[in-house]
């Protein structure tokens, strides 16, 4: 009878052991969550302001100020330009943009399906003023 009743003693204290070492490794190796950003839900017309802001000063990093050189101001790699201007809208934008996007909302691949658009549209609107056309 003392045998079972130290066995049985043996085996809660092991579990006691068991479970506050579990929970102390837990705690070394998992990363704490980010607290939930706090504040009202941002409104998404001034993140697209916002992304429009970066468009336009792309479009004139990228293309106005290159064509001012030239005597024929001319884009003729459609696709090369917009990916760069793309590339370079989608790369300057923080980490707090992208939470600050998704708590109003937007998810990343509307996002860069924004920045494609008004990029495409930015890329045609010059061409339309200054390539030639068959008018």
């Amino acid at each position: 009878m003392d045998s079972y009743f130290l066995l049985g003693i043996t085996i809660v204290i092991a579990i006691i052991v068991g479970n506050f070492s579990l929970n102390l490794i837990m705690k070394i190796f998992t990363k704490p969550m980010a607290p939930p950003p706090m504040g009202p839900k941002p409104v998404i017309a001034n993140i697209l302001s916002e992304l429009d802001l970066l468009i336009e000063m792309e479009c004139i990093g990228i293309i106005e100020i290159p064509m001012i050189v030239k005597t024929i101001p001319l884009i003729q790699d459609f696709s090369e330009v917009q990916k760069e201007l793309i590339h370079n809208v989608i790369n300057s934008l923080s980490s707090s943009f992208w939470a600050e996007a998704n708590r109003a909302g937007l998810k990343r691949a509307y996002i860069i399906t924004y920045v494609t658009r008004r990029s495409h549209l930015k890329i045609l609107d010059f061409m339309k003023e200054h390539n030639y056309s068959m008018k």
